[in-house]
């Protein structure tokens, strides 16, 4: 069982985001090379939470499109902020709109977040082969 199993998903994520943020803040006040590499450290460690718990949240997501599909309401408004700071205040947007009206780049973007999904489902149900139906688990 994983320590989102374990734990629950929310805190392990809250628990990774907090532990990366702190590191990332040690990392950028590192006054020696020993506590950056410290701080990296605790950075990886922060990662690991936040890979595994927000890859089970994104799952458990997409099981639960009842509640939070692309279509809810709080994905929408979310979606429309983001737009609205984009176009109006940013100066130096995060993304530069206009590039979604070039389809080689659309396209581009849509083919890699295809390939993206496509290993990330290898990646679980290899690991869930192994485990379950192999019993190849390490205990």
């Amino acid at each position: 069982m994983s320590s989102a199993g374990r734990y629950g998903r929310k805190r392990v994520l809250l628990l990774g985001l907090c532990l990366f943020g702190l590191a990332s803040l040690a990392g950028g006040l590192a006054q020696a090379p020993g506590h950056l590499v410290a701080a990296r450290a605790a950075q990886g460690v922060g990662a690991a939470a936040l890979a595994t718990a927000g890859t089970t949240l994104l799952v458990f997501g997409i099981v639960r499109t009842d509640r939070y599909a692309w279509g809810s309401p709080v994905t929408l408004a979310t979606l429309a902020a983001f737009l609205h700071v984009e176009r109006t205040t940013a100066r130096e947007p995060l993304v530069r709109l206009g590039l979604f009206a070039n389809r080689s780049v659309v396209g581009a973007n849509a083919y890699n977040l295809l390939v993206g999904a496509a290993m990330a489902a290898s990646f679980d149900f290899v690991s869930l082969h192994l485990q379950r139906v192999l019993g190849k688990v390490r205990r």
